[in-house]
């Protein structure tokens, strides 16, 4: 298991979306668990996890990557 954190650059009174997209080497769904679409941080806390279910298969692939890039998906009042 590993997380990724999504870390807003300040603390927000609102409630903030945070979208995900995935790339990398490493397959959704048969390297890792598949991920969410986005990431919601609450009024408050600076930033929210997203836990990565990483499955030990016994391929041999070489060494694989999962890469991660955030954009801000918009507040809710």
């Amino acid at each position: 298991m590993a997380a990724v954190t999504a870390t807003l650059s300040a603390i927000s009174e609102k409630t903030a979306t945070i979208w995900l997209a995935f790339g990398g080497t490493a397959t959704s769904g048969s390297d890792y668990t598949a991920l969410p679409g986005s990431v919601v941080i609450p009024a408050g806390p600076l930033g929210a996890d997203v836990a990565v279910s990483i499955f030990n298969d016994t391929l041999f692939e070489g060494t694989e990557t999962i890469t991660f890039d955030l954009a801000p998906g918009g507040y809710s009042r």
